[in-house]
């Protein structure tokens, strides 16, 4: 075999071979993404069920306010918990926007950005609802009582019971902070799970 002959089969299997590295990269590259479709479908069924609570939740707090308006001690936890629902709604909708943006014929890169994106609006929102779980519990048990059971808490406990509730709600919210931060680096599993959403992560 001549010297020409020679340089070009060498280029011709180099040619063979970038072909299947790129080949290989695009097999992977594709697993990948299957892989983060997979993983983002449960989120995407998450979302769409809280969109649909947050929505019957305004419907609700809409229908009670309807009939206990002229009651102040029933109608301002009702507009506070309208309130956190309707921003819950506008969340809810930013990520699953963003979630349907996602084009996975894109670029990886333009991908990472998108989900890093999604990643930080989940972990705002999350960490706000730990934050107002507790300041919120007296509220949602004044419109529920009302509401369904037509029990008035305000006449079985007291305002004072009432506020002091809120109060500790209020109180206890910075104190879970602390703690679940302090135990964030002696927490695995499930307990990772909670101080990584209660920090924000």
């Amino acid at each position: 075999m001549e010297f020409d002959e020679l340089k070009l089969a060498w280029r011709s299997l180099e040619a063979r071979i970038d072909a299947e590295h790129a080949l290989t990269a695009n097999v992977l590259t594709e697993l990948k993404l299957e892989r983060a479709r997979s993983v983002l479908r449960p989120l995407w069924w998450l979302l769409s069920t809280q969109l649909t609570i947050a929505i019957g939740a305004v419907v609700l707090l809409g229908a009670f306010l309807a009939d206990y308006w002229q009651v102040p001690r029933f109608a301002v936890p009702a507009i506070l918990l309208d309130l956190v629902a309707v921003m819950l709604i506008a969340s809810t909708a930013g990520q699953l926007r963003v979630l349907s943006a996602i084009d996975f014929g894109n670029a990886v890169v333009t991908i990472q950005s998108m989900l890093t994106e999604l990643a930080v609006r989940r972990a705002r929102e999350v960490r706000w609802q730990w934050l107002l779980m507790l300041p919120l519990w007296t509220p949602l048990a004044v419109v529920v009582m009302q509401g369904i059971f037509g029990v008035d808490l305000y006449r079985w406990f007291g305002a004072r019971w009432i506020a002091a509730n809120v109060v500790v709600g209020v109180v206890l919210t910075p104190l879970v902070v602390w703690l679940g931060r302090r135990l964030d680096n002696h927490q695995h599993g499930f307990g990772k799970g909670l101080t990584d959403d209660n920090a924000g992560r």
